[in-house]
């Protein structure tokens, strides 16, 4: 099930394709772990990480999705190279010519978004990051509610 909606971004107006995952138990969809064939199933194949051809832009948009979504999730900042580990972002070929599907997979929750019709633009992708890392966060913020506390929600290692 897709959703389509637009956004204006530099004064343009762009589709972005939302592909919805159920909040369900995220404890049980880390263990399941999408079963490895990939989040693209036959696909997979295509993908390839962003950081071997964009690195810079890589390295920028995993550290805004850890950055949003630890404060989003009220985790504290000293789990950001914890939160930037279990980012995975990944680009694969578009519907159109000329066009990319850019993809990010959170290991923590376990869900995996794609952002179509990616031109590579880089304000395109940093409103696509920041979007998924405020909705991973909800998701967060549904399992504690549900669940109690997560395994992230631990005192630091230092103990303060």
């Amino acid at each position: 099930m897709r959703s389509q909606w637009a956004v204006r971004i530099g004064g343009r107006r762009r589709g972005i394709t939302v592909h919805p995952v159920w909040p369900w138990n995220l404890r049980r969809r880390r263990e399941l772990a999408e079963m490895d064939v990939g989040p693209d199933g036959r696909d997979e194949h295509l993908f390839r990480p962003l950081a071997e051809t964009e690195p810079d832009l890589a390295r920028s948009l995993v550290r805004r999705f850890a950055e949003t979504w630890l404060i989003e999730s009220g985790f504290p900042s000293w789990r950001l190279s914890e939160a930037i580990a279990t980012v995975d972002l990944r680009v694969g070929p578009g519907d159109q010519e000329g066009d990319s599907r850019l993809r990010v997979t959170s290991g923590y929750t376990g869900s995996t978004r794609w952002l179509d019709e990616w031109t590579g633009d880089a304000a395109n992708a940093i409103a696509f990051i920041e979007e998924v890392a405020a909705e991973e966060a909800r998701w967060v913020h549904d399992e504690r509610r549900m669940y109690g506390p997560t395994p992230w929600d631990e005192e630091s290692p230092s103990g303060s």
